[in-house]
């Protein structure tokens, strides 16, 4: 009796060690894909300024191009991520996210949309306006003081 408690507990240790290794690894995981995410976000955002501030039809296109990829990019980051299991306070945060991602997608195709037409002054406004405000939630700082640091995974 108290060799099969002894082999029972023996037998419990290690299950909770390759767990709790597992959790661990799915922590890591979330935490690369997030800054994977927020650093290709960030230049996804660079590369919208870029669009807007230049003068050169050609350079504009190069941006464009290099803005597609990093859409790409991004959408695969995110399926990543959607396919690692996830707390509720997680998916909070991720469709925050997600909200913010739309504020600077609907801003920087006005913007796009406005540079195309040649509509100079516009773009400067809207970039102004809207597309620095929503981009600044990107930042994990800006982030953090919209959402609230009781909303922060750690």
């Amino acid at each position: 009796m108290a060799f099969s408690l002894l082999l029972l507990v023996i037998g419990i240790i290690p299950s909770v060690a390759i767990s709790r290794i597992h959790t661990g690894d799915d922590k890591l995981a979330k935490q690369l894909l997030t800054s994977d995410l927020l650093g290709v976000t960030q230049l996804n955002g660079l590369r919208i300024m870029s669009i807007a501030r230049c003068d050169s039809l050609e350079l504009a296109d190069l941006y464009k191009d290099e803005l597609a990829r990093g859409e790409k990019k991004a959408a695969d980051i995110d399926g990543r991520m959607s396919a690692l299991p996830m707390s509720a306070h997680e998916k909070v945060l991720v469709q925050a996210a997600f909200q913010c991602n739309a504020s600077v997608a609907a801003a920087a195709a006005e913007v796009i949309r406005a540079k195309d037409q040649g509509r100079t002054q516009e773009v400067e406004a809207l970039v102004g306006s809207k597309l620095e405000p929503s981009f600044k939630l990107y930042n994990p700082l800006g982030f953090h003081r919209h959402f609230g640091p009781e909303n922060l995974v750690g």
